[in-house]
């Protein structure tokens, strides 16, 4: 019976340790301006694609990071 509670509680801590794993913005990210108004962006040259998971609660950090991942090219004035 202590053997059966060890294993339920150890199993517990692993799945909490790992489900609090917190997202991190890349440096940069949080100025990056997302929009869905084609005219926002009528000056901009596309410079690649984004794939995001849409199983992620963090969806728009992913956009933001790989959006960041582009460099100064991807920047719009």
């Amino acid at each position: 019976m202590h053997h059966t509670k060890f294993v339920v509680v150890s199993c517990l801590f692993t799945l909490t340790a790992c489900s609090h794993t917190p997202f991190v913005l890349a440096p940069g990210a949080a100025q990056v301006r997302v929009t869905n108004v084609a005219a926002d962006v009528e000056g901009c040259t596309p410079v690649g694609n984004i794939q995001v998971p849409d199983d992620t609660a963090n969806a728009l950090g992913h956009l933001r990071n790989q959006t960041i991942g582009f460099g100064e090219r991807g920047v719009c004035y």
